[in-house]
């Protein structure tokens, strides 16, 4: 009897020392996969990061692109209304040319008339 629980007792540690290392062996695993996934981690925060900055930096760079753009289209539109006033004057010359040829020509028809 005292064999057999010796014997049971002995089987039992050989068993708790076998579940001992398995559990061991899954924690080593366990401590393995928290390692590597907390360095993805790390790379992943780090990227973004990076890519923060970079978004950041393009979004600086649109601005500052949509600002020039902004003040060229001022610029031409400056041009252009100058451009149409003398456009305008022009015209008007153009108008008081005619007109004045018009009366010239007149005048000389009157005055071959008489």
């Amino acid at each position: 009897q005292l064999q057999n629980e010796k014997q049971n007792a002995i089987e039992n540690i050989q068993n708790l020392s076998a579940m001992v290392a398995m559990l061991e062996e899954r924690i080593s695993a366990a401590e393995s996969d928290r390692d590597r996934v907390s360095l993805q981690l790390d790379q992943e925060r780090l990227s973004s990061s990076s890519l923060i900055d970079d978004l950041t930096k393009l979004n600086e760079d649109i601005t500052a692109a949509s600002k020039a753009l902004e003040e060229e289209i001022v610029t031409y539109a400056e041009k252009v209304h100058i451009l149409e006033r003398r456009l305008q004057e022009e015209e008007q010359k153009v108008i008081e040319r005619t007109q004045d040829r018009d009366n010239a020509c007149e005048a000389l028809d009157k005055e071959r008339l008489t």
